[in-house]
């Protein structure tokens, strides 16, 4: 561009050098501006001679879009005809949001749902159960979604906590034709509620094919150590309730 010119300066150089490339561009522009403007007169000279094709052409045009923005709609959008039993969670890392239905739950005969959740948007669904018996072996089922461990990790990531005072050892079963993660354990309530207070936990944790996995945690009542249901008890009354609820494939 420049080799045979002589300049006063590198600088002078560098200005005729980006002169150059601003000149070139700006031709090409006015090129690219001429076509367009010379397809535009020629589009609409056959739309004036052809009207009725046109119309034709226009509707066909608008079909196609709105059946590829159904088939879009319909691959990748998973809340689509939203249920109230539906188990929804949020599995994006990002803050764009990304839901997964990842099962269905039925509130089961002598519970009733509770507004509480550990959820802040209202996109995502949990379910919160307390027995209507307060004589009930079970008082409270809790239904969620975890994005961060699978379900082999959960039983070392509760106990990690030291919460417990008694805890079985994980279990490997199959509920419902699905295999999860068991884990059995007691928690000393004195210091919250009163001493001598104790409590029974049933966890299970199931993978999902989204990646994720659900939680379904059971409690017992609160009572002194000696009186706790066992782990047999829970899992028998545990396995009860999770005949309402359904993964999703």
């Amino acid at each position: 561009m420049s080799e045979n010119k002589q300049f006063r300066s590198e600088e002078a150089r560098k200005n005729y050098e980006k002169a150059e490339r601003q000149r070139i561009q700006a031709a090409k522009r006015k090129a690219m501006n001429a076509k367009k403007a010379e397809m535009s007169n020629q589009a609409k000279a056959w739309l004036k001679q052809n009207p009725l094709k046109a119309l034709v052409a226009a509707a066909i045009v608008i079909a196609v879009i709105a059946l590829a923005a159904a088939a879009v709609n319909t691959v990748t959008d998973p809340l689509r005809g939203k249920q109230d039993n539906w188990l929804i969670i949020n599995v994006s890392n990002t803050q764009n949001h990304d839901y997964r239905h990842l099962a269905n739950f039925d509130i089961p005969a002598g519970y009733t749902l509770d507004d509480y959740s550990t959820y802040s948007d209202k996109t995502t669904q949990d379910f919160f159960c307390i027995a209507d018996d307060k004589a009930a072996i079970v008082q409270d089922v809790y239904i969620s979604g975890s994005k961060n461990l699978r379900a082999a990790d959960f039983p070392a990531t509760i106990l990690s906590y030291n919460l417990h005072k008694e805890a079985g050892e994980p279990r490997t079963l199959t509920i419902g034709g699905q295999p999860c993660t068991a884990l059995y354990l007691v928690t000393d309530e004195s210091e919250y509620y009163g001493e001598g207070l104790h409590m029974a936990h049933m966890s299970f944790y199931f993978d999902t094919d989204e990646g994720a996995c659900v939680t379904a945690t059971f409690r017992s009542n609160m009572m002194p150590l000696d009186q706790v249901p066992d782990e047999a008890t829970m899992l028998a009354e545990a396995e009860r309730i999770l005949a309402n609820l359904t993964l999703t494939k």
